[in-house]
């Protein structure tokens, strides 16, 4: 299991203080305001989260939605969080090439390639032969169980049997090397956050009768 990757958007100290003062009266004010604005940003943040790994690997949206999690805000603790599992995806939801078992065939021999699958494990790089690897009907090696219909593998020893599914980059692996997208992403959410509480400060002082309030005068 690789390492996940999570962030945090936050308000800094003195915008805290501003938001606290204007709700020094308000029972919970800070938290309630708080926790409304965190858990309106933070699907928005998982969406960015998994549209940035699919700009850098053409993997389905799906499967990375598998890797998303995340936390909500409450009053007691109005603070969210948004990552990426560090599991690795099998080599078999990666476009690859052949798709299927057929070189491995008698029919298909001719067909087989010289060193082994090839996957795109990365758009600007293109795609790369994984030495070693062939492909395997899942129903024929591990019955009774879920996953791609064909999976990747490669021998554990010389012999035939046993083999293991191959495996690619965890979603959070992929997105990790992406420096300037991830900061973009940061920086979206702050500024959604700060735009957020303002319109749950509003909506708060409206339930005070304050309706000609105005949170940024």
């Amino acid at each position: 299991m690789a390492a996940g990757l999570s962030y945090s958007a936050h308000l800094d100290t003195a915008q805290r203080a501003r938001v606290e003062a204007l709700l020094a009266n308000t029972r919970n004010g800070f938290n309630r305001v708080g926790s409304r604005a965190v858990n309106h940003v933070r699907p928005g943040v998982g969406k960015e989260m998994v549209e940035a790994v699919r700009q850098n690997v053409p993997l389905k949206v799906s499967v990375v939605r598998k890797a998303l999690r995340f936390t909500r805000a409450t009053v007691a603790l109005p603070k969210a969080t948004t990552w990426l599992k560090g599991y690795p995806v099998p080599l078999s939801f990666f476009p690859h090439t052949p798709r299927t078992n057929f070189p491995y065939t008698r029919r298909g021999r001719a067909s087989r390639p010289a060193r082994g699958v090839s996957a795109m494990l990365d758009i600007n790089k293109g795609a790369r032969v994984i030495d070693g690897t062939f492909i395997v009907k899942r129903s024929n090696t591990w019955r009774f169980s879920g996953g791609a219909a064909f999976e990747v593998v490669e021998r554990v020893h010389e012999t035939r049997l046993p083999i293991r599914i191959v495996h690619g980059p965890a979603p959070g692996e992929i997105l990790a090397r992406d420096k300037g997208r991830i900061e973009g992403i940061v920086k979206r959410a702050r500024d959604r956050l700060r735009e957020r509480i303002n319109h749950e400060l509003r909506f708060a002082f409206r339930q005070d009768g304050l309706l000609g309030f105005n949170p940024r005068g």
